[in-house]
């Protein structure tokens, strides 16, 4: 899982415009997503271009809708 956030941060940071996205149920984990706010978005120092921010961010946030399979119990999956 660690492997699989860590290349997608590392190419999200590179400005690559076709990312290696993390499989759905890496994304479920709140841990994933925590960590993955923490790396991509919370005060980074060289962040990248706002426009490639939205876009991933917005690409993101469905693939974290998208990997729901029962609501109840993924109650925290979306916590962005």
């Amino acid at each position: 899982m660690r492997t699989q956030l860590q290349r997608f941060v590392h190419q999200y940071l590179q400005l690559f415009d076709s990312l290696v996205w993390p499989d759905a149920h890496v994304l479920r984990d709140s841990r994933a997503q925590s960590y993955l706010y923490e790396q991509m978005f919370r005060q980074l120092k060289f962040a990248p271009p706002e426009r490639y921010q939205l876009r991933v961010l917005k690409q993101l946030v469905q693939r974290l809708e998208d990997s729901i399979v029962n609501p109840d119990e993924d109650v925290g999956a979306v916590s962005f």
